[in-house]
Order: C-alpha cells, then sequence, then structure tokens
C-alpha cells in the first residue's frame, strides 16, 4: 500500500528549451501549492491605510520577483544577445547577437521582472506537473 506522505518529493526540476529559441534550455523547478503560499506569505506586507484607518495587505512586488525567481529558475544555457534583445530593451551597442548571458539569480530575476514573455512562460511552466515527468525532468 502506498502512503501518499512517505513518496511525495519536496522538489522536482525540468530542463526546457524556451519556445521559439533554439539552445535556450532553462532548469525550471516545480512550485507546489504550499510552497507558492510560503512566497505569497512571505512577501505580502501589511501595513496601516492612511486612507481607511486600517490594516491593509499588499504584495511586496520585489520581494515577490526575488523569491519566484530562486524557486522557479535553477539554472540556463543557451541564453544569447540575440536572444536577449528580443526579450529586454538592452543597449544594443552593448550587447553582441552573439554574446552568451550566463544564469545567475541578478540575471534571472532581471529577465522575470522585465521580460513578459519569458515571466508568462516560467509561470505556465512551472506550476504544472506534467512538465515535470518523462524525460526532461531531473
Amino acid at each position: 500500500m502506498v502512503n501518499l506522505k512517505d513518496v511525495l518529493q519536496e522538489s522536482k526540476t525540468a530542463e526546457l528549451e524556451f519556445p521559439g529559441y533554439k539552445g535556450f534550455k532553462v532548469k525550471i523547478g516545480l512550485i507546489s501549492r504550499q510552497l507558492a503560499n510560503k512566497i505569497r506569505k512571505d512577501c505580502t506586507v501589511t501595513r496601516m491605510s492612511d486612507r481607511y484607518s486600517s490594516m491593509e495587505e499588499t504584495l511586496d512586488e520585489n520581494k515577490f520577483a526575488e523569491k519566484f525567481t530562486n524557486a522557479a529558475i535553477k539554472g540556463w544555457e543557451g541564453l544569447t544577445g540575440e536572444y536577449v534583445k528580443d526579450l529586454l530593451p538592452v543597449d544594443d551597442d552593448v550587447v553582441k547577437d552573439e554574446d552568451e548571458i550566463p544564469y545567475n539569480h541578478d540575471n534571472a530575476v532581471m529577465l522575470i521582472k522585465n521580460s513578459t514573455a519569458f515571466e508568462a512562460w516560467v509561470n505556465e511552466v512551472a506550476f504544472k506537473l506534467k512538465y515535470f515527468r518523462g524525460e526532461q525532468s531531473k
């Protein structure tokens, strides 16, 4: 007999190619319901509303981007200057098409915060278990 609490995995990753960007492979971490709730709670700020004289909760967007990125993006390879120019408004004189953009936390946060297409794709993938089954998962 299988007891689900004994087989539940705390984390899973999958390496997936970003659609339309051949060779740009991103290691995505599965975000469980429990982890999503923890991230949201950690990033919620309660403060007194000047307007209504009551307590209100707001999401600290910068903190959320940091924590979400940390949970969802575990690495990448194949991100080039050419692709970055499609995803972000960057200085073409500094970023050359052939430049390799390395994965690091700061670069990942910048991509999540400033590329609607990338952020939407990560949101689509990180919350769906189907992407973490089979050959692409590790």
